[in-house]
């Protein structure tokens, strides 16, 4: 299950806001330091449904926000394109 709420490369990850703050910090204890970790509150919170990445792209959901594509950009240090 966990594949298919989070989206990661080797510069981020991203979760989705129903994960609770001991999960979150579970995962940034277990990161190395220059990893990235945000929170993406969208309206479809299965974000390894929506989100296929590298470390150089990221293929988005045409219904994902402009905010949480931002997010996606800055943390996962790709450029996004909308499929």
């Amino acid at each position: 299950m966990v594949g298919s709420y989070i989206a990661a490369n080797s510069k981020g990850v991203l979760l989705p806001s129903i994960a609770d703050e001991s999960e979150i910090q579970i995962i940034k204890h277990s990161l190395p330091h220059a990893v990235k970790v945000a929170i993406v509150y969208e309206k479809m919170s299965a974000l390894g449904n929506i989100i296929a990445t590298n470390d150089k792209i990221a293929l988005i959901h045409p219904d994902t926000s402009k905010e949480t594509e931002e997010i996606i950009e800055n943390t996962l240090g790709v450029e996004t394109y909308r499929t």
